[in-house]
């Protein structure tokens, strides 16, 4: 049974080694909830496959031959009803994860994960959740954005959302829950949704991924910034 109690949810891999897809591939598939419905050597493959078979999640590699795991992401996600794509990263090596977040990536997993928060990354993505580790996307963005904003984007943004707005914004460039902002923000959990989607819908962002990246570009959170706690 898949997210909700339904289907299993259909995945596709995309990754050029060999090895990595069948180790993906079996971890997966052990899943009851979980179909693992093809597995591609190739950004170019995994668009088609997208495109025939549509799954409900691509567990995309980054760094492949052709079309790498940034452009088919963008790609893919491009198409109406398209995939949630989870991204996998080697941390240390890859230098475009903040790329893949851009493009449209609903979240990232390192490739050393556990069979069982890999499991539950595709559970959470495919169920419309955004994946944020935050101490390893605050870490990942503080490395790869370099480009200072412009007063005049914050002066924009100062005029487009409330303190109170902004504030929430903040939280969630530190990759924290509902739950978790309501509690720093104290305010009622529900609260707390209705400001995280009035921001959403004010700055036309389509998740909490995109909020993170945006939160960034604009200043709202300086790279390598204490979160408060």
């Amino acid at each position: 049974m898949g997210v909700g109690g339904g289907a299993p949810i259909r995945v596709v891999i995309a990754d050029d080694h060999a090895l990595i897809r069948s180790g993906l591939s079996g971890m997966l598939g052990a899943q009851p909830d979980i179909e693992v419905i093809d597995a591609v050597a190739d950004g170019a493959a995994a668009i088609a496959a997208a495109e025939r078979l549509r799954p409900e999640v691509v567990v995309m590699d980054i760094r492949m031959p052709g079309v790498n795991g940034i452009d088919a992401t963008r790609r893919i996600r491009r198409a109406p009803d398209a995939p949630r794509v989870l991204v996998l990263t080697t941390f240390d090596l890859d230098e475009y994860v903040y790329e893949a977040l851009r493009a449209g990536a609903g979240g990232f997993l390192l490739k050393d994960a556990p069979p069982g928060q890999l499991a539950e990354a595709v559970r959470t993505v495919a169920g419309g959740e955004e994946l944020l580790a935050p101490a390893v996307t605050r870490r990942l963005i503080s490395r790869f954005l370099r480009v200072p904003p412009s007063h005049r984007a914050a002066e924009r943004l100062a005029a487009t959302l409330t303190e109170r707005e902004l504030d929430v914004l903040r939280e969630l460039a530190a990759g924290r829950s509902n739950t978790e902002i309501a509690g720093r923000l104290h305010i009622s959990e529900a609260t707390a949704k209705t400001h995280v989607s009035r921001v959403l819908t004010k700055l036309d962002l389509r998740d909490r991924v995109q909020a993170v990246v945006y939160a960034y570009e604009n200043g709202v959170v300086s790279p390598g910034a204490p979160d408060g706690g």
